[in-house]
């Protein structure tokens, strides 16, 4: 797998190959955070991604600097949020959607993925995690790494809806504690929690 300056290189040159290799890397992504936030069943969800897939070509052909950027993932997901925003304002919806504590959750969580990329924070984060109660690396393996709904790690641990999301809350907020504790490392954690 190439590098992001690799790709980002050969994307430049006219690389069919790396356009794959960037859309393979990062399509899931994209959708998975318009999902998210819009629904994958939304009249909207194809244009949200193929608009955010285009401007994120376009940004990497002519204006994306890695030099200025945390990561080429990081930039992907601000073009796409950029988009879903976009969409909210021609909709005029997206006070409805800023009600919803899950939501504005779960949207913290892609950001965590994409901020992942960085070697070292994956592993202070897997340390972390390795410390928590079972029952809270259960829920947080379930959801984030088997991509489960909170209903279907209901009906696997056999536990109440309710309770399984209050259980991801808090195995959350205790990571985020663990992080400050770690201040060297928190500046990446503390920018999606």
């Amino acid at each position: 797998m190439a590098s992001e300056r690799e790709l980002i290189e050969r994307i430049r040159r006219g690389d069919a190959h790396a356009k794959k290799e960037l859309v393979d890397r990062y399509l899931p992504r994209v959708r998975k955070l318009v999902e998210i936030r819009v629904g994958a069943d939304s009249d909207f969800f194809d244009d949200i991604v193929q608009n955010a897939m285009i401007d994120i070509f376009d940004g990497i052909e002519n204006r994306f600097n890695l030099e200025k950027a945390d990561s080429l993932g990081a930039y992907i997901y601000s073009v796409t949020n950029n988009k879903i925003k976009d969409h909210y304002k021609d909709v005029s919806n997206d006070a409805q959607l800023y009600q919803n504590v899950e939501v504005e959750s779960l949207i913290t969580t892609v950001n965590a993925e994409m901020m992942m990329e960085r070697e070292e924070f994956k592993e202070l984060l897997k340390n972390e995690i390795s410390k928590l109660k079972e029952k809270y690396r259960i829920v947080l393996y379930l959801r984030y790494y088997e991509d489960m709904s909170i209903k279907q790690i209901a009906e696997k641990i056999e536990l109440e809806p309710r309770r399984v999301s209050e259980r991801l809350h808090y195995a959350l907020v205790l990571l985020k504690e663990n992080m400050k504790k770690n201040q060297k490392n928190f500046q990446y954690f503390a920018l999606f929690l």
